[in-house]
């Protein structure tokens, strides 16, 4: 089954509220700052991997795990974001594809992108 947002919305929404934590139970900035911390630790993860193909960082690079882990674990950090950012969109009830393809739209728009449009 191919995984869309919309599909990945209502799990992200099911999963939270079996786990007892509803989304009214944050506000939206409590859910921003979650995603925002997500975030974060992408970045950090990113600054591994650039410290690992420059061969930088000394005995801070000693302690960082090898590029293929390091892309592991970035790929898991970027999921995160990606939960907290849909049920982001959910609290303030917006539906995630739709907030995607319509701000992609609206910047291929302004590029003179003259590719595929998303909206609908």
């Amino acid at each position: 089954m191919t995984l869309t947002f919309s599909r990945f919305q209502k799990a992200a929404e099911q999963r939270q509220q079996a786990l007892n934590h509803s989304l009214g139970g944050w506000s939206l900035l409590e859910w921003s700052g979650a995603m925002c911390g997500e975030a974060g630790e992408v970045a950090n993860v990113c600054k591994k991997i650039t410290r690992t193909r420059q061969g930088i960082g000394g005995a801070w690079a000693e302690r960082d795990r090898d590029e293929k882990s390091l892309l592991e674990d970035l790929s898991y950090e970027i999921g995160d974001v990606i939960a907290y950012l849909s049920l982001l969109a959910s609290a303030a009830g917006l539906d995630l594809g739709s907030c995607a393809a319509v701000k992609f739209d609206i910047i291929s728009e302004h590029a003179g992108w003259s590719g595929e449009r998303l909206s609908p």
